[in-house]
């Protein structure tokens, strides 16, 4: 299962218990008093994933968004012809949409979602091309986690689906579906798709009569067909035809015909025996591969054709001296030659590439096109690549770590553009009195996970590529005072680090990763401050490690791995803080553990799990910090913990979650270690807190929220510590 897509799940159905209670249950207690930070931070930075262009110009767009230039959008909307959102017609979903065609009356809808527009809508859904109105029309997928539909296609009389289901309309349908365009209804047309472990149809074209798909599967109608097949539209007989691709082939990504030629992407370096690294275009008259073959650099995720044209979409550059940041190029159809069309695009992915009249539209997980901030959408004019009329697509904002400096000033990381409306990339630094420093400005290209500082020094993590102008694969070191990224660099390859902790003279990491300073570290690695040298510690989790705790003589370490140093460690782990010798310490969790906090002689841990060491424990566990063992106080009953606080005398806990039957979902809550009773003090949150810290008397919470206990408050807030052990629900509101 997709742990992103579990998450949403999770934070779906967790937020609209929350909004529910809230309606219900009035706030009790005094006010806490709210710190002076800015209104929030903001992400011009939505996702993009399909468009498509109507007869009359106007421009569907789905993908996982918030908002376009302003105007309230969950996921789905629509532009008029000039580039302005499209007031009246607003279905919207309550989950990323992947995939859209279109006929002249009706819009379908795939993707990875519950709803549209209020009604409940499975994967897969019709809304009235004019009005926006959510259709009838039903078919819909399992509700199961690992549903979604990634591809869709209509001849008119009939919408063919792919993705990753096991049904569709109540009859057993292996990845790929064909249904009624009028009624809803699936039709017999069975070709199931299946792979040896796992396999997803994710490119779907029709050409000549053929429903053409590519994917990651090796059989299609029970026949040997790796990554690429042709079927018959009407009858569902799978074509003998079936290309041979390398023994390290993983998939086919995009598919894009004109009716003659298909041209393929993916994860693969031959077909037939002929050299094509990831792209190749296929003669669908003779089936053979042509010699077509540019000459890119890095990963094509989207394909388009548009007369004489190709497009190129994705993480790529060009070879030969062009853009490193181009996002997407142009290629002539008859030779592959690389057409002088440069749009510039930061960010990432290219995903979904359509054309009108005089625009190139492209919809992706990019920043910025041309200089200007624009979110995972640009419409460009198709002659000169300037941007023209695009609006700004904008996401929830996500502060994901925060660490305070001495002097009392506060970095902050995450997926955000802006804070209080000033243009920061993932990073930024609050003064003491919640301006944004004007000085300090790193700028990550992608999302910062983690944070930790050490002698004036600040530890970036995530799944940047670069930082402050420089290449820093998911690590660096950043100066504290002027922003500028140290020498150090110890990740050699692609890494995305997701917990960080400076302790006792050394930097602990844990991620998801392979390699640092060339040495094999597996997830989990540790460095000396002083010399900046990876330990020689073999430590290896064989999954993603999340958390990371510290006492002087033991590190504790938590996250989705099921081994350690080739040892059974069911989630969670300890080390030797000395010589990083794995310790007997062993609490199993059944799910995985995202933090972790030390308090004396307790390790408290917090997670999506239900059980430690096989005893029940939703969410939320105290463990022994010599010998592991569970301690009784268990004071969650559903939901989860996925940040973690202690100070001398509380523990706090941010996620989602309900510390008893009759309470409230609560974001953030606070407990008394020393009779390990929760206190009144809370903070409802719209959304969960996906981070926490403290210092001195401030509570700072970070997430994807938007609102503090109805007030605006997006993404960042600061709660005061009252001098008293006991703190009081709620806040006071102020700005």
């Amino acid at each position: 299962m997709d742990p992103t897509c579990a998450n949403r799940w999770l934070r779906r159905v967790l937020r609209a218990c929350i909004l529910v209670v809230m309606l219900v249950a009035p706030l009790v207690g005094q006010a806490q008093t709210v710190l002076p930070l800015p209104s929030g931070v903001r992400n011009v930075a939505g996702a993009v994933r399909a468009i498509v262009v109507q007869e009359d110009g106007r421009v569907v767009l789905g993908g996982s968004f918030s908002a376009i230039d302003g105007v309230p959008r969950s996921n789905l909307a629509r532009l008029n012809a000039d580039g302005s959102v499209d007031i009246g017609w607003n279905p919207g979903t309550d989950g990323t949409v992947l995939s859209l065609t279109a006929t002249a009356t009706t819009i379908y809808v795939g993707g990875f979602f519950d709803h549209v527009g209020g009604q409940a809508r499975t994967s897969i859904a019709a809304v009235d091309s004019a009005s926006g109105a959510v259709l009838d029309w039903n078919p819909g997928t399992p509700g199961t986690l690992a549903s979604f539909v990634l591809a869709l296609a209509n001849d008119g009389t009939t919408v063919y689906a792919g993705g990753a289901f096991q049904a569709m309309g109540g009859e057993a349908r292996a990845n790929l579906a064909a249904i009624d365009a009028n009624t809803g209804a699936v039709r017999e047309w069975n070709p199931s798709v299946q792979g040896f472990i796992t396999s997803t149809v994710q490119g779907l074209v029709l050409a000549g009569g053929k429903v053409i798909v590519g994917g990651l599967f090796d059989h299609v109608g029970g026949e040997p067909h790796p990554l690429l097949a042709s079927i018959d539209a009407s009858s569902g007989v799978v074509d003998a035809w079936a290309p041979a691709f390398d023994a390290l082939a993983f998939g086919v990504q995009a598919l894009a015909t004109d009716g003659q030629t298909l041209y393929i992407s993916g994860d693969f370096f031959e077909i037939d025996g002929e050299s094509h690294p990831g792209l190749a275009a296929i003669d669908l008259g003779s089936h053979q591969v042509t010699a077509w073959s540019p000459e890119l650099t890095g990963t094509v995720s989207s394909l388009a054709v548009s007369g004489a044209h190709v497009y190129a979409g994705g993480r790529l550059a060009e070879s030969g001296g062009g853009p490193t940041d181009a996002g997407v190029v142009e290629l002539a159809a008859s030779d592959a030659a690389i057409i002088g069309w440069h749009p510039s695009l930061e960010g990432d992915d290219v995903n979904a590439i359509a054309f009108d009249a005089g625009h190139v539209h492209l919809g992706g997980q990019f920043t910025r096109a041309n200089g200007s901030s624009t979110g995972g959408y640009a419409r460009l004019d198709a002659g000169s690549a300037a941007l023209d009329g695009s609006p700004q697509v904008a996401a929830l904002a996500s502060v994901e770590a925060m660490a305070v400096q001495p002097d009392g000033r506060v970095v902050i990381g995450g997926r955000f553009t802006e804070v209080g409306g000033v243009e920061r990339s993932n990073i930024a630094r609050l003064e003491a009195d919640g301006s944004v420093d004007a000085s300090w400005n790193p700028g990550a290209d992608r999302a910062v996970h983690a944070l930790a500082l050490h002698d004036g020094t600040v530890f970036a993590g995530g799944s940047f590529l670069t930082i402050a102008g420089q290449g820093r694969w998911g690590l660096a070191a950043i100066d504290g005072g002027t922003g500028a990224a140290l020498a150090w660099n110890p990740a050699g390859t692609a890494s995305a680090v997701y917990a960080l902790l400076a302790s006792g003279g050394q930097l602990y990491v844990g991620g998801t990763f392979t390699k640092m300073q060339a040495a094999n570290h597996r997830n989990f690695a540790a460095f000396d401050l002083a010399s900046g040298n990876v330990l020689p510690w073999a430590i290896d989790a064989d999954a993603l490690v999340r958390a990371i705790a510290a006492t002087p003589t033991r590190v504790y370490f938590g996250g989705q791995f099921g081994t350690v140093a080739g040892q059974p460690r069911s989630r969670l782990a300890a080390i030797d803080a000395t010589n990083g010798a794995l310790d007997a310490w062993n609490p199993a969790a059944d799910s995985p553990v995202l933090a972790l906090a030390v308090a004396g002689d307790t390790v408290y841990a917090g997670g999506y799990f239900s059980q430690m060491n096989a005893l029940p424990r939703a969410g939320f566990a105290a463990m022994d910090a010599v010998d592991g063992s569970l301690q009784a106080w268990n004071p969650i009953v559903g939901g989860s913990a996925v940040a973690l606080s202690t100070s001398g005398t509380h523990l706090y806990a941010g996620g989602y979650f309900r510390t008893a039957p009759e309470l409230p979902w609560r974001s953030v809550a606070a407990f008394d270690l020393a009779t390990s009773t929760l206190t009144p003090w809370s903070v409802d949150l719209d959304s969960g807190a996906a981070s926490l810290t403290l210092a001195g008397d401030a509570v700072f919470v970070g997430g994807g929220f938007e609102h503090v206990n109805g007030q605006l408050h997006v993404g960042i807030v600061a709660l005061s510590v009252s001098d008293d052990a006991i703190f009081a629900d709620g806040y006071d509101g102020a700005d």
